[in-house]
């Protein structure tokens, strides 16, 4: 189980235990994931891989968090989306930080 932090294109934050993509998929609505890794911060972000074709909403929080490590895409992130961790070295999933977890909770 991966522990992850579901950001909610709405501004809320929740907790999630995923046992892997098909979970955080679920979680946020997707059928299909396209993850954004940030290496350099140690964090990944999973979004919905239709989510622009679809025309969800924009996440400003996740797209701030994004903007924030110095990473820019040529769109934001839309819909909901789930931060996980990921180790810069070998790219293995991780839990994301606790101060990163209790953060988006307070």
């Amino acid at each position: 189980m991966t522990r992850c932090l579901v950001l909610r294109y709405d501004g809320r934050a929740e907790h999630l235990d995923a046992n892997g993509t098909t979970a955080m998929a679920a979680a946020i609505g997707a059928d299909y994931l396209d993850i954004v890794n940030l290496r350099d911060v140690g964090l990944s972000i999973a979004v919905d891989d239709l989510g622009l074709y679809r025309r969800l909403p924009v996440n400003h929080a996740a797209t701030a968090m994004l903007h924030a490590t110095g990473r820019i895409l040529a769109h934001p992130l839309v819909g909901d989306v789930v931060v996980f961790g990921l180790d810069p070295n070998t790219g293995e999933t991780l839990d994301a930080p606790a101060d990163l977890l209790l953060a988006a909770l307070d």
